[in-house]
C-alpha cells in the first residue's frame, strides 16, 4: 500500500458532481490495488477516505449526524446524496421524447444529442430502439420518415446510415441544381451579348464566337466538377490497381451482375415478381446502389461478385479475429448479400480458431483513465514467444500497439527498442510498465529524464494494474500462434488487426485513431477525401 500514490483530493472547480464521481472511482481502484479494503475495518476505511478526499470535504463531514458505529458504506451514501443531485427520470424522458431535429442540424449532431439525453432516462436494454424511434419521429423530411417506416428489420445503425445517405444526397442535389442555374445564367447572358453584337454588324462576330466558347468552357468546367464529385466515392476506397482490375473483370464476367448493372442504370421492374430470384436480395436497398467505373457500389462499399467472395472471406479472417471484428472490418469497405451470415459460418467453422480458443479466460483489470489524445499514455510489457523475448508498447487512446523483438533483457537493448518506436511516433507523456529489472534501473531512469517523460510502474502485489499491456500480450500471442499454425505471415496478421474497426472505439480502427488514416492492407481501405477546391 505504501508504494501506491493515493488519488488527488476532490476538486471543487467546475462540475462538482462529476468531480466527485471521478474521485470516488479512482479511490475505489486505489483501495482495491493497495488491499486497504481487506486490511482495514470500517473505522480505518473512513479515516483513509477522509484523509484522501481533502480538508473541504472534512468540513462537510463534520455537519453529518453520525455515531461511532457508522459503517463506511453508510458514510459513502451520505456523501453521494450530498454531491450527486437526484435526477427526475420522468422529466428527463419528457425532454428526450420532445427533442426534434433542429433547422440546419445534421443527423450526426442530432443522434449525439439523443444519446446524451438518453443517459439520464434509464432506458437500459431499450435504449437503442427508443433512440431509433425518436430519430424517425424527430426528423424534418417526410419522405425520409416514410422510407424508414417501410424499412424491414430497421435497427439503430441501419437507421443512421439511411439518414446519412439521404443527407449527403440532398447536399449533392442542391449543388447540382445550383450548377445548372449557373450554366443557364451564363448561357442566357452570353446569348444576349451575342444577339446584341449581331446588330452591330459583322465586325462584332468575333465577340459572339467568344461568348459561345465561354458557354462551352463553363459547361466543361461544371461537368468536370460533377465528375469529380462522383469520383470522390471511388477515390476514397483506394484499392490496389491489380485488385481493382480483378474486381472489374469478375464483375463484367458475372451474368447476374450484368443484369444488376442494367437495373441500376435503366431502372428496376415495377413488379418484384419480374426480378430474378438471384437479384431479389438487392431490392431492399436498391436506392443505395450505383455504378461507377464498371464497378457496383452500395453506398461506399464495393459489391463483390460471387467468384471472389470466398477469397474475400479468407482475407477477412486472415488474422483469425472474432465474428464481430470480422464483420466490422468487412462493413468498412466491401459488401454482398448475406455477407454477415457467411462471416459467422467462416469463423465458427475455422479449425485454427477452435484449436486456440480461450477457455475460462479472465479479462485483466484496467484502471487507467482514457487520455484525451493519441500516444500520450502508453503501456508496456515484455513477453516470451517460442523462448524469444518481445517488447509490446500499447497506446491507451487508440489501442494501437508495436511489437519489438529483443536480443536480451538488458536495459540497453530495452531502451534502444523504446527509442526506435518513439523516433517514429513521438515521445509520450506517461509510460506504464511492470517492475522488471530492465525497467527499474538507473539507465532507464536517465533515459526517462533525458527524453522528458514520466515512467510509472505497477504494484508488485497487483500486476494487473498494468492490465492493458497484459491483455494485448495475450492478443499478440494468439495472433502469432494462429499465423504459425497456418504458416501465414505474422506481420500481415498484425497489420490487419490494426486496420480492424472496434465497436468500443466508435467503429474506428487503431491506425485511424493514431494516424488519422488507415494503412493499405489486404482489403480496400478508406483514405483522405480528394480536394474539391
Amino acid at each position: 500500500m505504501d508504494m501506491l500514490k493515493p488519488p488527488p483530493s476532490l476538486s471543487f472547480t467546475g462540475d462538482i458532481a462529476e468531480n466527485y464521481k471521478r474521485f470516488k472511482q479512482r479511490y475505489q481502484l486505489y483501495v482495491k490495488a493497495s488491499g486497504a479494503d481487506v486490511k482495514l475495518d470500517d473505522e480505518g476505511q473512513i479515516a483513509l477516505f477522509l484523509h484522501t478526499i481533502g480538508d473541504e470535504v472534512i468540513q462537510i463531514y463534520n455537519t453529518f449526524d453520525l455515531t461511532s458505529s457508522t459503517k463506511f458504506d453508510d458514510l459513502i451514501k451520505k456523501f453521494d446524496n450530498y454531491f450527486i443531485p437526484q435526477k427526475n427520470e420522468s422529466m428527463n424522458r419528457h425532454i428526450f421524447f420532445s427533442r426534434v431535429m433542429k433547422e440546419d442540424e445534421c443527423i450526426d449532431d442530432y443522434v449525439t444529442e439523443l444519446r446524451i439525453l438518453s443517459n439520464d432516462c434509464n432506458f437500459e436494454s431499450l435504449r437503442d430502439s427508443l433512440i431509433r424511434d425518436q430519430i424517425i419521429r424527430g426528423i424534418r423530411e417526410k419522405s425520409l420518415r416514410e422510407r424508414l417506416l417501410k424499412e424491414h428489420g430497421l435497427d439503430l445503425n441501419k437507421c443512421i446510415q439511411i439518414c446519412k445517405t439521404f443527407e449527403i444526397t440532398c447536399i449533392q442535389m442542391q449543388k447540382f441544381e445550383k450548377e445548372k442555374i449557373e450554366v443557364a445564367e451564363i448561357k442566357k447572358s452570353s446569348k444576349y451579348e451575342y444577339n446584341k453584337s449581331q446588330t452591330k454588324g459583322k465586325s462584332q462576330t468575333a465577340q459572339g464566337r467568344q461568348a459561345e466558347v465561354s458557354i462551352h468552357n463553363a459547361r466543361c468546367i461544371k461537368e468536370k466538377e460533377i465528375e469529380a464529385q462522383v469520383g470522390m466515392i471511388i477515390e476514397n476506397i483506394p484499392v490496389k490497381s491489380c485488385r481493382l482490375e480483378e474486381i472489374k473483370k469478375e464483375t463484367e464476367n458475372d451474368r447476374e451482375f450484368k443484369l444488376l448493372k442494367k437495373y441500376i442504370i435503366e431502372g428496376w421492374p415495377d413488379n418484384i415478381e419480374k426480378v430474378p430470384d438471384s437479384l431479389r436480395d438487392y431490392c431492399t436497398f436498391k436506392e443505395e446502389l450505383f455504378v461507377y467505373d464498371d464497378l457496383i457500389f452500395k453506398n461506399n462499399c464495393v459489391v463483390i461478385p460471387m467468384s471472389m467472395r470466398q477469397n474475400m472471406l479468407e482475407q477477412l479472417h486472415y488474422n483469425h479475429l472474432g465474428i464481430e471484428k470480422c464483420k466490422a472490418r468487412a462493413r468498412s469497405c466491401i459488401f454482398w448479400p448475406h455477407m454477415n451470415k457467411e462471416i459467422e459460418n467462416k469463423v465458427q467453422n475455422c479449425n485454427t480458431c477452435c484449436r486456440f480458443k480461450k477457455r475460462n479466460s479472465k479479462e485483466p483489470m484496467t484502471i487507467r483513465d482514457m487520455p484525451h489524445k493519441p500516444w500520450s499514455v502508453l503501456g508496456s510489457d515484455v513477453f516470451y514467444y517460442k523462448e524469444k523475448p518481445f517488447l509490446i508498447i500499447v497506446d491507451h487512446y487508440s489501442k494501437y500497439f508495436e511489437i519489438i523483438s529483443l536480443s536480451n533483457l538488458s536495459a540497453e537493448v530495452t531502451i534502444a527498442a523504446f527509442k526506435s518506436v518513439f523516433a517514429r511516433f513521438g515521445i509520450p507523456d506517461i509510460l506504464y510498465s511492470d517492475n522488471g529489472t530492465n525497467f527499474c534501473n538507473q539507465k532507464f531512469r536517465e533515459f526517462t529524464k533525458n527524453w522528458n517523460f514520466t515512467h510509472r510502474t505497477s504494484s508488485p502485489t497487483f500486476p494487473q494494474s498494468n492490465g492493458l499491456a497484459e491483455r494485448y500480450v495475450q492478443t499478440v500471442k494468439n495472433l502469432f500462434k494462429k499465423a504459425d499454425y497456418e504458416k501465414k505471415d505474422k506481420y500481415l496478421a498484425l497489420l490487419e488487426y490494426r486496420n480492424t474497426p472496434k465497436v468500443e472505439m466508435e467503429n474506428k480502427t487503431p491506425s485511424e485513431l493514431l494516424m488519422n488514416r488507415n494503412v493499405q492492407g489486404l482489403l480496400p481501405q478508406y483514405s483522405c477525401p480528394i480536394s474539391m477546391t
